[in-house]
């Protein structure tokens, strides 16, 4: 049974509950992810996503601007999380019914120790090589409905 040990990011970035929104969202777009646990002593409290700040942005002047807040106002708290012994099927599993993108691993004293996302199973199925092979050559035509469009 292959875990998610073998596929978690193990360098996480983090921030914590006093963090400020603005800034945790800027390292976020630096770092280009999309989600980032957040910890209070090592220990996985709450999940911050990109959607969870724009839930918390206004357009101001034709621009969406973030009220600087803190981490914790923004934060769900309500956070699945993983072993780095879950099986892969069972962390897909838990994505899909819970319908996120990530889940923070920890250790068996609650301490966050990496991240399994849906990157990381994205190259697990890219490295084992899986394609579909179809019994025909695939040709790509028009739909009827938009024949008379220009391509």
């Amino acid at each position: 049974m292959e875990t998610v040990k073998a596929e978690m990011t193990r360098r996480v970035a983090f921030v914590t509950e006093e963090d400020d929104l603005v800034q945790a969202y800027d390292s976020m777009q630096a770092l280009r992810i999309q989600h980032v646990p957040v910890v209070r002593e090592g220990k996985v409290v709450g999940i911050l996503s990109d959607r969870d700040v724009l839930l918390h942005a206004h357009k101001r002047h034709g621009k969406i601007e973030v009220r600087t807040t803190k981490v914790r106002e923004a934060m769900v708290t309500d956070v699945a999380v993983c072993s780095p012994t879950t099986s892969i099927g069972s962390a897909v599993d838990l994505m899909l019914e819970r319908h996120i993108h990530c889940l923070p691993v920890i250790n068996q004293d609650q301490s966050l120790v990496g991240i399994i996302t849906t990157t990381d199973l994205l190259r697990l199925l890219r490295d084992r090589e899986w394609r579909v092979e179809l019994p025909i050559p695939f040709r790509f035509e028009k739909p009827s409905f938009l024949m008379g469009l220009a391509a």
